[in-house]
């Protein structure tokens, strides 16, 4: 039997996003805090969704929803510092709990107070995650050996990512471009890691990724306001490459001041010229 183009479409969305989602929460998963806090907080799953809602939905629906979106990254900073002073203390279930409440409070309230231009957007993201590092603390604590992974964990982390980002693009047309925006900011793939590190590495490790989540998160923040300025002036190809750009150069900036940062640490001489 022949799927209609409804459901062929669904399909797609599902397989194309979870399948980007989940390779990178493997790899984040064998990373290391820092480097599986920078790889999941890249545009994966915003990316896809991103490509997907503007093959549907022209260029100012798709640069209203990212501009809500932008305001949305926000709410998504106080979920990791939720986790980030909880997790090393506390169960996965009143962690992620208290987590996704306080997220959902954020939302509420951005939602009551928009409409929000790119640019306030991006200064909340400012404010809200420069708070969040001032307030955030090293973890200390041993981190657990790895569990063995069971055998339907990837699938269903797949089909839990796959379903939320596909019905949010789905229904993008009814509940309109800023609801799009802020459905499209729920942190899935962070929560997927958590669940994942808190069963394999305990919450001690939880901790540790989302102390450096709140350094990369703000990146997503970045790109998304790219594509809102951008996709109208620009199209909707230039614009979404923007983003993606803009994410990367924001990662990359991270990287050198580690590396940097390292460098002094490890008391390397600076480098002669010729």
């Amino acid at each position: 039997m022949v799927l209609d183009a409804f459901w062929l479409a669904l399909l797609v969305k599902i397989v194309a996003t979870a399948s980007v989602v989940v390779a990178a929460s493997v790899v984040a998963e064998r990373a290391g805090p820092f480097w599986g806090a920078l790889i999941t907080c890249l545009p994966v799953v915003a990316g896809p969704a991103y490509v997907l809602l503007a093959l549907q939905a022209d260029a100012a629906f798709v640069a209203a929803s990212a501009t809500s979106g932008v305001a949305a990254n926000a709410a998504t900073g106080l979920f990791v510092l939720t986790l980030h002073r909880m997790a090393p203390r506390r169960g996965a279930l009143p962690s992620l709990t208290c987590a996704i409440a306080v997220w959902l409070g954020a939302i509420l309230a951005i939602r009551a107070t928009s409409p929000w231009s790119a640019v306030a957007g991006l200064a909340l993201n400012l404010v809200v995650y420069g708070a969040a590092l001032r307030v955030a603390v090293a973890e200390a604590g041993t981190v657990a050996a790895a569990a063995p992974a069971r055998w339907f964990e990837l699938p269903l982390r797949a089909l839990s990512v796959g379903l939320l980002v596909a019905g949010a693009v789905s229904i993008s047309q009814a509940i309109g471009p800023s609801a799009t925006g802020l459905a499209m900011a729920f942190p899935i793939a962070m929560t997927s890691l958590t669940v994942m590190l808190y069963r394999r590495l305990g919450g001690v490790a939880v901790g540790w990724v989302m102390a450096n989540s709140l350094k990369a998160m703000p990146g997503l923040a970045v790109a998304l306001f790219a594509v809102a300025e951008t996709v109208v002036p620009f199209g909707v190809a230039s614009g979404l490459v923007l983003g993606l750009l803009a994410s990367l150069a924001w990662s990359l900036g991270l990287m050198a001041l580690r590396y940097l940062s390292l460098r002094r640490a490890s008391g390397f001489p600076k480098a002669t010229g010729a």
